[in-house]
């Protein structure tokens, strides 16, 4: 195939809906592609996920990174969650399919010459886990990972409020956004459940699978990590000292990864080249 660069390209994903995707190949190449899914409240040019690309390129892989369709940003504002609507109407099912279809468009793009690796961070970890078994992915990594979705929604009595009110709203800490999300996401959930149980994925699992997570992971407890380790007979890797993120956060001046994320990026080489 021709050695590419795109950048801020569309493609259809969940619901017809366009989202933007990145998308490099360096000369020479190894043959690998590397697919990275941003997180709960993310987006592809978060913080140093561009630096990220940057290591993998230079290390010869493939890689693409993209926005999930229903996240919050649009094709013209790639960086703020502009459109509430599509915020308040994501679900699991949506990021799901977003992950898929992104699948099949590296797979068309490199005409099936590429071995694709899945990398997904947070609640992108969650869905990596659940898409594995597409018939396109050779590996599967998490970063931070989530290893329940149920356990992620509000407790009872905040579950009835959601329900009554059929809205609740996130608060976003970067932002200062409060970001309203429609009880439809638990609906969605409960009506899909046989299809979005990550521990289910995990036990059928029989891909490799690299699971990092930080030990100072105060937004996703490193007990997740374990629960995947458990479930998919793996072992994690804990960073000591590593935060949920890995030591990066947005936006990010340096030309350099923190070290905890190039210590991430180190793991994933070596696991995907032994």
């Amino acid at each position: 195939m021709n050695f590419t660069t795109k950048t801020n390209v569309t493609y259809t994903g969940a619901k017809g809906r366009l989202a933007l995707l990145d998308f490099h190949v360096p000369d020479p190449w190894n043959k690998q592609v590397l697919i990275f899914m941003h997180g709960f409240m993310g987006f592809k040019d978060w913080g140093c996920w561009n630096l990220m690309q940057e290591f993998f390129s230079k290390a010869g892989y493939g890689f693409c990174k993209f926005n999930v369709t229903h996240n919050g940003t649009t094709l013209e504002n790639r960086t703020s969650f502009v459109d509430i609507k599509a915020f308040s109407e994501n679900t699991y099912s949506n990021e799901l399919d977003d992950l898929n279809a992104v699948i099949d468009w590296v797979n068309l793009e490199t005409k099936g010459e590429a071995e694709i690796s899945i990398i997904g961070h947070s609640r992108g970890g969650g869905i990596a886990l659940i898409a594995a078994n597409h018939q396109n992915v050779s590996r599967v990594i998490t970063l931070a990972a989530i290893s329940d979705i149920e356990a992620r929604f509000p407790d009872e009595e905040q579950l009835a409020f959601w329900k009554e009110k059929r809205l609740l709203f996130v608060h976003n800490g970067r932002t200062n956004q409060k970001l309203p999300m429609k009880y439809l996401q638990y609906i969605d959930f409960m009506e899909n459940k046989a299809r979005l149980t990550i521990e289910d994925h995990c036990r059928k699992l029989t891909k490799p699978l690299l699971i990092l997570h930080g030990s100072d992971d105060t937004n996703v407890l490193p007990e997740n990590a374990h629960n995947i380790a458990k479930w998919s007979e793996n072992s994690a890797i804990i960073l000591n000292g590593a935060s949920h993120t890995f030591g990066a956060s947005h936006p990010w001046n340096s030309l350099e990864l923190p070290r905890h994320l190039n210590q991430v990026c180190e793991e994933i080489v070596h696991f995907t080249t032994h």
